[in-house]
């Protein structure tokens, strides 16, 4: 999705790292939960000192359908 808005040029810079973590109260590797939410963060911009900046992103897995979604912004 990153990807296709920088070449929409909604957003700017390249992906240089995506990390997403799942949000307070869901786990990845519970799979007791029938779904998680995460929120992602994509790094377009090294900032030379350790940090990066870039746009937030997050998502949603269904682990019982298998169904996804994801979006632009924070959960």
């Amino acid at each position: 999705m990153a990807t296709g808005h920088i070449g929409d040029g909604l957003i700017d810079g390249e992906v240089l790292q995506v990390r997403c973590t799942p949000v307070d109260g869901y786990a990845i590797d519970n799979l007791d939960q029938p779904s998680a939410v995460l929120e992602c963060f994509v790094a377009t911009e090294d900032n030379g000192d350790g940090t990066m900046r870039g746009y937030d992103y997050n998502a949603t897995v269904n682990w019982v359908t298998g169904q996804f979604s994801y979006g632009f912004g924070s959960p």
